[in-house]
Order: structure tokens, then C-alpha cells, then sequence
């Protein structure tokens, strides 16, 4: 007979996953703030946006398409990040003077305009973890920390 001698092996207990009267989990919604009212007329914040965008884009010759979708998507995540610097106690004053450093660090990262696939992530980042832990707003974090900006 070939094999190892000793004690026999245990039996076999399927243990359940949950327990059968266990109540069902759902997540916490994300944490996404909205202001009643847009600190910019929508008219406005998209024109500077596009303004912005072309700027940062010099040579680069974006079509269309990338300049509408970019300028679509930008003004839904400024908006966001207003609203959530807003709640953290900041001055809607202070974020309106200070617009514009503030979308070089959330939109133009070293200088440069970031791919439209970038700004589309840090959408489907605030629907899924709220404002507050994205990329875009932790790196206004940062900024302000380090004294980049004075809010």
C-alpha cells in the first residue's frame, strides 16, 4: 500500500459564506457635495475652460471633438470639486479668485492638457468614491498644503 500512514483525515465541512440570517450589506452612497448654486454661470465656465484648453494645447492641433468633450467634461468635474471645497469650509469668494490655479492643478498637469480618457476617470472616480477621494481633489489637497495656493 502507497501512502502515509497516521491518523485519518478530517472530514469535509462546507462552511456557509454568510451566515443564513445575516442582514445584507450595502455600501455607503459616495460622498458627492452639490452646491444649490453653481458658482459660475455655466455660459462663463465653459468659455474660460475652452480658452484654457487651447492654450494648453498650442500645436497640438485638437480636433473638435476632443475640445467639446474635454470642455463637457472638465466644467461636471470643476463643478464637483467647487462643491466639495465648498463643504470642507472653504469660501466660494476664495474658489472663485483662485479658479484658475486651481484648474492648472486639477486639468493641467505639468502644463499640459490631459487625455479626454483622463478627465472621463476622474468622473467615474467621484460617482464611485465620492468628491473627496479622488485624484483631481486630494492633489488641490496637496496644493493647498504646500502653499501652492491660498484658499
Amino acid at each position: 500500500m502507497v501512502g502515509a500512514e497516521g491518523p485519518p483525515s478530517p472530514p469535509v465541512v462546507q462552511i456557509p459564506e454568510a451566515p443564513l440570517d445575516a442582514p445584507e450589506l450595502h455600501p455607503a452612497p459616495a460622498a458627492i457635495p452639490v452646491l444649490d448654486e453653481p458658482l459660475l454661470p455655466e455660459i462663463q465656465r465653459q468659455d474660460e475652460l475652452y480658452r484654457r484648453f487651447l492654450v494648453n494645447t498650442i500645436g497640438e492641433f485638437p480636433s473638435l471633438e476632443r475640445i467639446s468633450e474635454t470642455v463637457r467634461v472638465q466644467s461636471l468635474v470643476e463643478r464637483h470639486v467647487e462643491a466639495a471645497l465648498v463643504h470642507q469650509g472653504f469660501t466660494p469668494e476664495s474658489i472663485l479668485q483662485n479658479r484658475h490655479l486651481l484648474r492648472g492643478f486639477i486639468f493641467y498637469n505639468r502644463g499640459r492638457a490631459l487625455s479626454p480618457g483622463t478627465y472621463r476617470r476622474y468622473l467615474e472616480e467621484i460617482s464611485r468614491l465620492g468628491t473627496r477621494d479622488t485624484r483631481a481633489f486630494q492633489r488641490i489637497l496637496r496644493a493647498i498644503r504646500n502653499s501652492e495656493i491660498f484658499l
